[in-house]
């Protein structure tokens, strides 16, 4: 994680979430997203919002995602620098290509995709908090 990353974009994660918490968040997040540590289902709704190259991608012998690889994350590199960055200008325009707009669908999609609740969680108050994120780091 890029160092202005962690100073002025995880701090308001690390006030309302504790840093245990939110370092537990980010591990998750990592392992579900980066990883390809996820299940089954989270990895073809990976495939469906395009979020994950499909060369990467392993299906079984009906065609049905199997699993991801390590690394097949769109904007990999982005998500290690600054998985707030990577939500904002790779996750939410993919979700908003699907139509999925409203706090609460977004939310959803967080849950959805990623299996481990801890990085669920961080992601869900990483985008609560976007104001504050933004004020802290511009």
């Amino acid at each position: 994680m890029r160092q202005d990353a962690f100073y002025y974009q995880m701090e308001p994660l690390i006030q309302e979430m504790g840093g245990h918490a939110a370092g537990t968040g980010v591990q998750a997040a990592y392992s579900n997203l980066m990883q390809g540590k996820t299940t089954v289902r989270a990895a073809k709704r990976l495939v469906e919002l395009g979020l994950v190259d499909k060369k990467s991608v392993e299906y079984n012998t009906i065609g049905n995602v199997k699993r991801i690889k390590p690394g097949a994350l769109i904007g990999g590199d982005l998500f290690n620098a600054s998985p707030f960055e990577w939500m904002e200008k790779v996750l939410l325009p993919k979700l908003k290509a699907k139509g999925i707009t409203s706090d609460a669908k977004i939310l959803e999609e967080f849950s959805t995709i990623m299996t481990n609740g801890n990085g669920a969680n961080l992601f869900a108050t990483m985008y609560m908090q976007r104001e504050q994120i933004h004020r802290m780091s511009g």
